[in-house]
């Protein structure tokens, strides 16, 4: 008798459906960033630097390799959790929200830097966290994801799954 091994199959094991979720989560940051900068321009904040405006100053260089590294980098967490076979539904996840958060964050920064007047590459935040820093819908993801893949990786939690 040949016995067939039934595979759990998530949403997060479908390539398709991770897709899809990454472009819906860069579509409500960079919504959220529209709506915002139209309906209540006095909560925005224009970051020219990274976390905590390092490298705000107008310096070209550092910003180029910066964006050109960050793009990099997103496309190899894409390419890498797409192309993993045994994860954790954590990891998956964790990887989903760090990597479309980073994609959003650089498409805001591409595009202030072209239709802003002085040509400075920012992202928009106006999410105030107690006059301690400023941040967006984006930073939320980068920030929740990177505690997840820190679980997943540490304590090893959740199931492993086998994508389809």
């Amino acid at each position: 008798m040949e016995i067939i091994k039934q595979q759990k199959i998530t949403l997060f094991s479908s390539k398709t459906a991770i897709i899809i979720i990454f472009w819906c989560c860069v579509v409500v940051d960079l919504v959220s960033k529209l709506l915002v900068v139209k309906y209540n321009s006095k909560s925005v904040l224009f970051n020219s630097g990274v976390a905590f405006s390092a490298l705000s100053r107008n310096e070209i260089v550092p910003k180029v390799m910066m964006f050109v590294s960050v793009i990099i980098g997103i496309i190899l967490l894409v390419i890498t959790i797409i192309k993993r076979t045994q994860t954790t539904t954590t990891f998956r996840i964790g990887m989903l929200l760090v990597s479309s958060g980073a994609f959003a964050n650089g498409v805001d920064r591409f595009f202030n830097m072209i239709y802003n007047a002085n040509g400075q590459a920012s992202v928009t935040d106006f999410i105030n966290y107690n006059n301690f820093v400023t941040g967006n819908i984006a930073d939320i993801f980068v920030v929740l994801g990177s505690i997840m893949l820190a679980a997943a990786i540490i304590l090893d939690v959740g199931e492993h799954e086998t994508r389809s």
